[in-house]
């Protein structure tokens, strides 16, 4: 999976519109990293990705309506992708207050997922190849949670790394590792 670019509205600490480019920074190299003074968003960069692809994030006592800045109406999120040579966008809003400010009771996620411009029904799994578990401990790596993937059993390591790279690439990076 390559990202292209995200949106993000009203993110937890990013309040108002931001938008990253991927493209731009991959020029320079395939490896980035999200770096910054604490609270300064990068967590909410990590949700971000995370809630547009499946709708969820690795803090499971989190309702949605907690990743809305404090005082806004409402949140999105676009994601834009690619993986196995197709481009795919994955979208993620929810708004929690009513045009005249009064809290909506039951705000339901809006996520669609939508390949060349056209939605579909494909899970997450489908399209990267990783379950929800597998993607945190290995794509988004939130502050300290390296670890995770590292104390996986070896069996979890490797179903992850065979989903991530082929059958060649294990095999030269088996080389270059010995």
């Amino acid at each position: 999976m390559r990202l292209n670019s995200i949106e993000i509205e009203n993110i937890t600490s990013l309040m108002g519109k931001h938008y990253i480019d991927f493209e731009e920074i991959l020029k320079e190299g395939e490896l980035f990293a999200i770096t910054g003074p604490t609270g300064s968003g990068k967590s909410s960069i990590l949700t971000s990705i995370s809630l547009a692809l499946y709708g969820k994030n690795h803090k499971k006592s989190l309702d949605s309506r907690d990743f809305v800045s404090l005082g806004a109406a409402a949140a999105s999120i676009k994601l834009n992708f690619e993986t196995k040579g197709n481009k795919y966008c994955a979208s993620w809003s929810l708004k929690v207050l009513k045009k005249n400010g009064d809290p909506i009771k039951k705000p339901s996620v809006q996520r669609i997922v939508s390949k060349d411009g056209v939605a579909i029904e494909s899970s997450p799994e489908e399209i990267i190849g990783l379950t929800f578990d597998q993607f945190i401990r290995s794509v988004i790596l939130n502050q300290g949670q390296f670890s995770k993937f590292l104390i996986s059993n070896f069996s979890e390591r490797r179903k992850i790394l065979e989903r991530l790279y082929s059958e060649n690439e294990l095999s030269e990076i088996n080389k270059k590792l010995r």
